[in-house]
């Protein structure tokens, strides 16, 4: 005699068919491959291959370093160079004028204990040359000129020791005793570079 069946778990599920309740063949496993990251422990090979990896890049950026010291040096070089340059522009703009070697004459004011220089192109080249030969002195010569309105180029006071060799020139023959005492006159001095 059947039997009822009792609700049970497998009561409630519906009966399979009997055709299917025959094995069925497993179907094969999807293996899905992909790249992730995971955990890796290195190997001891490996560690010392990082180990020399470390010491070249330490070496590469210590380099890299002192080059970088070596540029930033020369950079604020220039930097100084070019900062150097503007302050002589701006101190040649605010003043007018700079100082520069030039050919000058020099001559020796003894009485008003100075030194004049003038411009050697002014005076002896170009079309207002003066033969100063025919001024006979260099203080008949300077007199002409700070008459004749030309511009000393610079000027600075006579030095003791250039004031005190007036008295042990030698007295030149052809000067006019009553000149005053020798060597008292003023030597013109023509320099050139």
């Amino acid at each position: 005699m059947p039997t009822k069946p009792t609700k049970t778990k497998e009561a409630t599920k519906p009966k399979a068919d009997k055709k299917k309740a025959v094995k069925k063949k497993p179907e094969p496993i999807k293996l899905k491959r992909l790249d992730e990251r995971v955990r890796h422990n290195f190997s001891q090979s490996e560690l010392v291959d990082f180990a020399r990896q470390l010491a070249k890049k330490y070496r590469t950026l210590r380099t890299i370093e002192s080059e970088k010291k070596s540029i930033a040096a020369q950079y604020t070089s220039r930097e100084k160079q070019v900062g150097i340059e503007i302050d002589e522009i701006t101190s040649n703009v605010n003043d007018g004028f700079e100082m520069r070697k030039k050919p000058c004459i020099e001559l020796k004011d003894y009485k008003g204990k100075i030194v004049y220089y003038f411009l050697a192109d002014d005076i002896l080249e170009g079309p207002d040359a003066i033969d100063p030969q025919i001024f006979g002195t260099a203080d008949d010569l300077l007199a002409y000129l700070m008459t004749a309105e030309y511009e000393p180029a610079g000027e600075r006071p006579l030095r003791p020791d250039e004031h005190q060799q007036e008295l042990f020139d030698e007295p030149d023959p052809a000067a006019d005793p009553s000149d005053g005492p020798p060597g008292a006159t003023p030597e013109a001095k023509v320099e050139t570079s």
